[in-house]
């Protein structure tokens, strides 16, 4: 009788240091990210002498420009741009600079810059006179970084780092005109540029 009961308590002791052997401690630790997104915006921003004339021009000429938005944002945030000329005749000549902020998180390039196809029809098939467009790049210091001349009726893509925008860096566009001989008296001559960015990595 104690004979089985030894026995019994050694098969229990030996079952108990197997467990032992066989068992481990584990601990599951977490990690939670959570990634926030920036934001690409290029907007207007107000400049002196927005519209300024050659050659006596603002004699008879007059300018106005105004800014809206395509949705609720911030005072100084416009995404239209609107200049009208007043009183224009053939032979006048006269300068639109327009400047666009990067407010962005990332530096920023113009991708293309597209024109109405009607406005390359009245402006050249037909003779309503001249324009040149010259884009400058500026750095947030202000500093011309470079500069693009061209036919602003000419729709453009760039495809090289030249065109980048950093953050807080700028672009201005001088677009120039003169009015030619075929310009009819008391006609509004519409003029639509699209300009389009994108991140600077695209």
């Amino acid at each position: 009788m104690k004979k089985t009961k030894l026995i019994a308590l050694t098969m229990v002791v030996a079952m108990m240091m197997m467990g032992a052997g066989y068992a481990a401690w584990t601990d599951t630790l977490e990690m939670d990210m959570n990634i926030n997104t920036g934001h690409l915006d290029v907007h207007f921003v107000d400049i002196e002498d927005e519209v300024t004339f050659v050659d006596g021009s603002d004699l008879y000429m007059n300018a106005s420009t105004s800014y809206s938005q395509d949705d609720e944002g911030l005072q100084n945030d416009w995404d239209n741009a609107l200049v009208t000329l007043n009183k224009a005749y053939p032979g006048a000549k006269f300068n639109i600079k327009l400047r666009m902020k990067n407010n962005s998180t990332m530096p920023v390039k113009l991708a293309s810059l597209t024109s109405d196809p009607a406005n390359y029809a009245q402006w050249h098939e037909v003779g309503l006179g001249s324009a040149s467009l010259n884009i400058q790049y500026y750095d947030e210091n202000n500093n011309l970084k470079t500069q693009v001349y061209m036919n602003p009726f000419d729709s453009k893509q760039w495809d090289d780092d030249d065109n980048t925008v950093p953050v807080n860096g700028y672009i201005v566009m001088n677009l120039g005109f003169t009015g030619g001989e075929k310009v009819d008296e008391e006609t509004t001559y519409p003029l639509n540029f699209t300009p389009i960015f994108e991140q600077f990595n695209q």
